[in-house]
C-alpha cells in the first residue's frame, strides 16, 4: 500500500450482528425486542430511520458516543476480506440496561445474544434465564468475539442452549472451553468429509449441561446441525421440556446460490431464519431450509437484510432447489 486511491463501490447499509437478527426476525413478524445502544450525533438517527419496522423501544441513547460503524472490505466476488470496526459504545450495554427489561426477558420464549455485549452483561442475562428457564442463542459474531460467554461465568452452563458459529469460531469455542490450540483457517477447502470430522471432534464435546444443538455454518458447502436433541423432537424454546439422548449429526448442503453481492449479513439471515421457524413450530429440516433461504436472499444483496425476506419466501415449503439431507454416522 503506497497511500494511493483505489477505484471501488461503496454501498452503505444497517448492520451489526444483533441488529441483523432482530431486524431479519420483525420482517418474519416475530415481533423481536431489541436492546442495544446508540450514540446522540446524527448518524444514529439515520440508523433508527432504517428500523421503522422493529420495536426499538430497548436502545438506549448515549450523549457523546458514537454509534457502532463497521467498514467491510469485499473483494470482485463479494467475500470478505476484512472488517474495521468502532465499537466502543457496546460497553455501554451495562448489566442495568439488562436488568431494566426483566420482565420482558422473562417471558420470552428465547434471548438471541451476539458477541458484542461485555461479561458483566452476559453474567446476568445468563442468570436470568437460567432462572427463568429461558434458553439462550449465541451468534458468536467474529472470532474476537466468538469466546466471551464462556469468560462471563459458569452460569453459561446452565442457559445455553443453541449456538451458530462458522468453522473458525466453532475452533475459537472449542478452545475457550477446554483450553485447547486448534488453529484458525484462511478458507474452508474443498475436503467437505474432513470439514465435517473437524466440526464433529470440535462440536460434540460443546454439547454438555444447557447446551444441546449447534448449527455450524460452512459457507458454499451448507450447514452441519450437531444436537443430542432425540431424533424426534423439535427445537424447544421457553420452558419446553428437552428430550436428550446420543449426540447425532444431519449435514445441509447448500442450495445453488444466484449472484453473489455480498457475504456480509447471510449468516446473521440464516440465523435468523431459522429462530423464527422454531419460534413457529416448524420441524427441524424446515428450520435448516428457512435459514437457507433467507441466507440466499442476503447474498443476492448489498443490504445485510434485504426487504424481499418475507414470511411467505422463507417459510416456503418449496424445496427443488434444496438437496436431502445426509444423516451422519458418528
Amino acid at each position: 500500500m503506497d497511500g494511493r486511491t483505489l477505484d471501488g463501490k461503496v454501498e452503505s447499509t444497517a448492520g451489526g450482528v444483533g441488529r441483523n437478527l432482530a431486524d431479519c426476525l420483525a420482517r418474519l413478524h416475530q415481533n423481536p425486542f431489541f436492546v442495544s445502544s446508540v450514540g446522540a450525533r446524527e448518524h444514529a438517527q439515520a440508523l433508527l430511520s432504517k428500523m421503522k419496522h422493529m420495536d426499538t423501544s430497548g436502545i438506549k441513547i448515549v450523549a457523546d458516543a458514537r454509534t457502532a460503524t463497521c467498514i467491510v472490505v469485499l473483494d470482485h466476488c463479494g467475500e470478505c476480506l476484512f472488517v474495521i470496526g468502532d465499537m466502543d459504545i457496546h460497553d455501554s450495554l451495562v448489566p442495568e440496561q439488562v436488568e431494566a427489561h426483566r420482565s420482558i426477558m422473562s417471558a420470552a420464549p428465547l434471548v438471541v445474544i451476539d458477541g458484542n455485549i461485555p461479561l458483566k452483561s452476559l453474567d446476568r442475562i445468563f442468570h436470568l434465564c437460567s432462572e427463568k428457564r429461558i434458553p439462550v442463542w449465541f451468534e458468536p459474531t467474529d472470532l474476537s468475539r466468538a469466546m466471551r460467554p464462556f469468560q462471563a461465568s459458569p452460569m453459561w452452563r446452565s442457559a445455553l442452549a443453541y449456538a451458530s458459529p462458522n468453522m473458525n469460531e466453532l475452533r475459537v469455542m472449542h478452545n475457550a472451553v477446554f483450553g485447547t490450540d486448534f488453529q484458525l483457517s484462511e478458507g474452508l477447502g474443498d475436503n467437505l468429509e474432513g470439514i465435517l470430522n473437524e466440526c464433529l471432534a470440535l462440536g460434540i464435546p460443546l454439547l454438555d449441561h444447557s447446551m444441546h444443538t449447534l448449527v455450524v455454518t460452512l459457507g458454499p458447502h451448507g450447514a452441519l446441525l450437531i444436537t443430542k436433541l432425540c431424533s424426534e423432537s423439535y427445537f424447544p424454546t421457553g420452558q419446553d421440556s428437552i428430550p436428550t439422548g446420543k449426540p447425532r449429526a444431519i449435514y445441509y448442503p447448500a442450495p445453488k446460490p444466484g449472484k453473489i453481492v455480498s457475504v456480509s449479513g447471510a449468516g446473521d439471515c440464516f440465523a435468523a431464519g431459522m429462530i423464527g421457524s422454531i419460534l413457529k413450530g416448524l420441524q427441524p429440516d424446515e428450520c435448516i431450509r428457512s435459514g437457507q433461504r433467507a441466507a440466499l436472499l442476503s447474498l443476492a444483496s448489498h443490504l445485510a437484510v434485504p426487504n424481499t425476506i418475507s414470511p411467505n419466501v422463507i417459510y416456503s415449503t418449496e424445496n427443488s432447489n434444496f438437496l436431502s439431507p445426509v444423516s451422519m454416522v458418528l
